[in-house]
């Protein structure tokens, strides 16, 4: 279940009025974004107060296995401060929750590289012992056209975070599985096959930007292919056991505001219908 912090004294509520399952449901929880590193620290803070509030009130119905974390845009480009962030944000959770960064943007391209090599040299220098490494969250759209990240910076953005080993996960604009035109907003859309493809493949074979590049802007279905034994782009495959271990450290999730328009369009296409043995 993904639920912002804003709605978890309504999500409390309905908690005590109706039946929840005998397991616990596996919570991932995201802190709303601020602006300046003052209302960044002040917000933190309350908010890490309301989770743990909630989860003392509901620890037999409710766990938590994932924090997302928008960082103000005047910070994103410093590594000491956003260190300093980091071990804040780590010494106020559970050490089993883990935690995905997402820097927030006034261009798309200025605090990328920055960012995520704040995030690997914390995972290699100051990350406390057995807590989960810290993982990048990357924004793929929105509800506007300029919201909508260019096709070179997503594979940037994946060529830079698998070389430096951080899982990735992918959020906004992911309603279809491949990449499209998008005639309300008049501009291509990205598609979650193509980048779950792209980042698996990158990590695996270890490819460069311009293939990267030629994944996620594939728009025939018929150039991915799934079997029972794996998955396909073009001429580059990996196996179904290889794709649960980079499940692990490459692609972690992606997250979309609508849950059944990417599972129609996942049954329509015939290669969701007719599972190969080859």
């Amino acid at each position: 279940m993904y639920v912002g912090t804003n709605r978890l004294q309504e999500l409390s509520s309905l908690a005590e009025e109706v039946p929840l399952p005998t397991r616990p449901i596996r919570l991932t929880i995201v802190i709303p974004v601020t602006q300046t590193p003052a209302e960044f620290l002040t917000h933190l803070n309350g908010n890490i107060q309301e989770i743990e509030t909630f989860l003392q009130t509901h620890a037999r119905n409710f766990r938590l296995e994932l924090l997302e974390i928008p960082i103000p845009p005047e910070i994103t480009t410093q590594i000491e401060k956003l260190h300093k962030y980091y071990t804040s944000i780590i010494d106020k959770i559970p050490p089993t929750v883990q935690i995905f960064i997402e820097g927030r943007y006034a261009t798309f391209e200025t605090v990328l590289t920055t960012l995520i090599y704040s995030l690997a040299s914390f995972n290699h220098q100051k990350l406390p012992p057995h807590s989960p490494p810290l993982g990048f969250k990357l924004r793929t759209g929105g509800v506007t056209a300029d919201a909508i990240p260019p096709t070179e910076f997503i594979a940037q953005a994946i060529y830079e975070s698998q070389d430096a080993d951080l899982s990735l996960k992918a959020t906004a604009g992911l309603h279809h599985p491949i990449r499209h035109y998008d005639t309300n907003l008049g501009v291509r859309m990205h598609g979650f096959l193509n980048i779950i493809g792209a980042t698996l493949l990158a990590k695996h074979f270890q490819l460069s930007k311009d293939v990267i590049i030629q994944i996620l802007n594939t728009e025939n279905p018929n150039d991915f292919q799934f079997s029972k034994q794996g998955f396909m782009w073009k001429d580059y495959k990996i196996t179904t056991a290889e794709i649960e271990a980079l499940r692990n450290r490459s692609f972690h999730s992606f997250g979309s505001c609508d849950f059944n328009d990417p599972r129609v369009d996942l049954k329509a296409l015939s290669f969701n219908l007719s599972i190969s043995s080859e």
